[in-house]
């Protein structure tokens, strides 16, 4: 492709989503999720996975940034 994109109707999409790859794809990432929910809580991973973030997001739209 030259960098153009193809919008897909809701039906194309359906089609893509219901592939073999994509549930592949899909069983993959929920039993990678699956061990890292039953890792040790000291580990980092799992740290990231279930932590909260600390201090808050300012307020309002985002600054412009160069």
């Amino acid at each position: 492709m030259t960098g153009e994109w193809k919008r897909l109707h809701n039906e194309e999409l359906y089609g893509l989503y219901d592939s073999p790859d994509v549930k592949i794809m899909k069983s993959r990432r929920l039993r990678w999720a699956g061990h890292v929910a039953r890792m040790e809580e000291n580990r980092r991973l799992y740290s990231i996975l279930v932590g909260r973030p600390d201090g808050r997001r300012p307020l309002g739209r985002p600054r412009r940034r160069w």
